[in-house]
Order: C-alpha cells, then sequence, then structure tokens
C-alpha cells in the first residue's frame, strides 16, 4: 500500500503539496521515545501501590502496556482526531460555505486548536503553535493510553479484579500525562518567551 502511495504521488507530483500541514504524529511519537522511562516509573509506581505488587511484576507490565499504548493506542487515537477534525472541517465548510478552514472568526489559538491533530501550514508561530497542539493532543492520547494499557495490564497483571486494575491503570495514567501537561507548559511558555 505504501508502494502504491509512493508511485501514485511521484506520478501526480501536483497533489504532493509541500503546504500540506504538519501531521503531529510526526511531532509526537518520535517524542514519546524520551518520555518513555518517566513515565513508566511514575505508573509503574502507581500500580505498585494500588495493586499491592512488587516493583518488578509492575515495571515488567507497565513497560509492555506501554510499548502496546504507544506503538497501537497513540496512533490510533491519532487518526481518530485527524478523523474528527477533517470531518469537523466537512461539516463547517459547508455549513458556512467557507474554503477554509478553521473558520476565521475563532482566531488563531481557536484554529490551532481544532486542527492540532494535522495542523495547517504556518510560517510563523511554531514555537507555540506546536506546543499547543501538543497540549491539545493530550487529551485523546489520554484515554488511549489508558484504554490500551488497562486492557492490557488487567488481563495479565489481576484478572481476578480487573476492575481494580483498571482504577490503578486509570490513577497511573493520569499521574504520568500531569506530567506530560506540565512538560508541554513548560515548552509552550520557553518558545513564547525566546520565541525558539
Amino acid at each position: 500500500m505504501a508502494r502504491l502511495l509512493i508511485l501514485v504521488l511521484l506520478a501526480f507530483p501536483t497533489i504532493a503539496l509541500a503546504n500540506a500541514g504538519l501531521p503531529m504524529l510526526a511531532i509526537v511519537w518520535p517524542m514519546s521515545v524520551p518520555a518513555f522511562i518517566p513515565v513508566v516509573a511514575i505508573e509503574s509506581w502507581v500500580v505498585r501501590r494500588a495493586l499491592n505488587v512488587s516493583w518488578r511484576v509492575a515495571i515488567t507490565q507497565m513497560v509492555k502496556g506501554n510499548i502496546f499504548s504507544t506503538l497501537i493506542g497513540i496512533p490510533l487515537a491519532w487518526v481518530a482526531s485527524v478523523a474528527v477534525e477533517f470531518l469537523l472541517a466537512f461539516l463547517v465548510m459547508n455549513a458556512t460555505d467557507s474554503k477554509s478552514y478553521p473558520p476565521h472568526g475563532v482566531g488563531e489559538v481557536g484554529g490551532i486548536i481544532l486542527s492540532a491533530p494535522w495542523l495547517g501550514p504556518f510560517r510563523e508561530g511554531g514555537h507555540w503553535i506546536i506546543p499547543l497542539a501538543m497540549i491539545v493532543l493530550l487529551v485523546p492520547f489520554f484515554f488511549a493510553s489508558f484504554w490500551t494499557e488497562a486492557w492490557y495490564v488487567s488481563r495479565n497483571l489481576c484478572p481476578e479484579a480487573p476492575e481494580r486494575a483498571r482504577l490503578a491503570v486509570w490513577n497511573a495514567n493520569v499521574f504520568s500525562y500531569i506530567g506530560l501537561f506540565i512538560a508541554s507548559v513548560c515548552w509552550l511558555a520557553f518558545g513564547v518567551v525566546t520565541h525558539a
């Protein structure tokens, strides 16, 4: 399938536009690598305390659960977010007879929030646009991480009490995503202050 897409883009270069925007998965996925160890550490600590398991068991399960959520959950959440963004664009453009999305009335920040999964082309403002889009995407990524990790952990760590395991994973994800949110807000603040 990828070869076919490449062939089509090479055969019809006019559809391979440089101003097609920025799919945020290209930014977020690589950033999950340095975040992986702190996220696993936080989530393992919470799960170990909540389920009264050893460090080794908690770390092993959370490493596997986070690999699963990073490879499956995050991309699925991004695809779903892009689908919602494109559906909103279609509906708004048809309802308002507009030729652009996001609508001009929502302002620049509102436009970034509405188009966070796949940012439209921009010449300036990347120092705040990308971190803001990252903050917005933390919401669907949180739920995708929770669902994939809870499914994995409840089956493997606590099959006799899956609700207890899901609650532990929920709390673990709340803690780790608070950390990711703080890091993203710091990135946004740094970008706004330094324009870098």
